[in-house]
C-alpha cells in the first residue's frame, strides 16, 4: 500500500513538473508573434491534459488513502 502511495506521489510531482516545463515553453511563443491558432490549441491541450493527469492521480492517492484507513479501523 505505501509503494503505491510513493509511486503516486512521484507520478504527481511528473506532473507537476512537467506542466511548469510546458508553461515555460508555452511562455516562449509570446515573443512570436506569428503563432497560429493551431499551435496556440496544442499548447492548451496538452496542458489541460498534464492538469487533468495531475489530478487523477491526486484523486487515485486519496481513494487508496481512504481505503488503507477503512482497513485500518475495521
Amino acid at each position: 500500500m505505501s509503494i503505491c502511495i510513493v509511486v503516486f506521489y512521484i507520478a504527481n510531482h511528473s506532473c507537476l513538473v512537467a506542466a511548469n516545463f510546458w508553461l515555460s515553453e508555452w511562455s516562449n511563443d509570446a515573443d512570436n508573434a506569428t503563432v497560429s491558432v493551431a499551435q496556440r490549441d496544442m499548447r492548451l491541450g496538452v496542458y489541460g491534459a498534464l492538469g487533468l493527469a495531475q489530478g487523477s492521480v491526486i484523486l487515485s492517492v486519496l481513494c487508496r488513502f481512504c481505503k488503507g484507513k477503512g482497513k485500518s479501523s475495521a
